[in-house]
């Protein structure tokens, strides 16, 4: 899966073989469609527009307000989706059924919600939670009732991105502990938490587990130092 720019403000959707042949533009419309994320069972893509309503083909809003809805995931079984939406004037989270119905508010507190993730046994929700009153976004999870929330990470930096491993037993993130943002890997009781990777020259993002739990992946990106005088 791609997403390629075109021009200034607008993307692309595009499906291609692991070689890099077949590509396949999927989206192919003049507003900007970005962050495509594949169902479990590959059969379809989740992504964000801002194109409003759908436009007659297979492609459908699913959720469709004045407001900015983001950070979005499946559920293991591909039938709802988490999303965070400031439709209601603050960063929370909501659970929508595949075909747009049964709509549930997950979150409803003064603070703001991102990056959710569902448990592989569909019973909690790993997120990025930032306090009104603070500067640095914690992991933080809560049941899908919207029961027993709780604070995982305390630290000096800014923690985003939880990734479950797909045995339920580990939470991989990043973290900005050591100023870069690193990957860090803790229980999901955020006990034994541990940096992974920790460079100088790279952040890393977008960390991702292999099916079977034993590898991870993230995105490396080079940090350039640039003079100011």
């Amino acid at each position: 899966m791609s997403v390629s720019e075109r021009g200034e403000n607008f993307g692309e959707i595009y499906r291609f073989e692991p070689d890099g042949t077949g590509r396949v533009n999927l989206t192919n419309h003049p507003a900007n469609d970005y962050a495509a994320v594949v169902s479990p069972n590959g059969n379809a893509i989740l992504f964000t527009s801002n194109r409003g309503q759908g436009d007659g083909s297979q492609q459908r809003a699913l959720y469709d307000t004045p407001g900015n809805e983001r950070s979005r995931s499946w559920s293991p079984d591909g039938g709802q989706i988490i999303f965070s939406s400031d439709a209601d004037g603050q960063v929370d989270l909501y659970i929508i059924d595949l075909d747009g119905q049964g709509l549930q508010r997950l979150t409803d507190q003064a603070a703001i919600e991102l990056d959710p993730a569902w448990s592989p046994r569909r019973d909690e929700i790993a997120f990025s939670m930032k306090n009104a009153a603070g500067d640095a976004l914690e992991i933080v999870l809560v049941g899908t009732d919207g029961a027993n929330l709780r604070q995982l990470t305390r630290n000096a930096g800014s923690n985003i991105a939880p990734r479950w491993s797909p045995d339920g037993s580990q939470i991989v993130y990043i973290s900005s502990y050591y100023r870069n943002a690193d990957i860090f890997i803790m229980n999901t009781d955020g006990s034994d938490p541990k940096v992974i990777n920790h460079t100088r020259e790279y952040y890393e993002k977008e960390p991702a587990w292999s099916p079977d739990g034993s590898t991870g992946f993230f995105l490396p990106q080079f940090l350039r130092a640039v003079g100011l005088s």
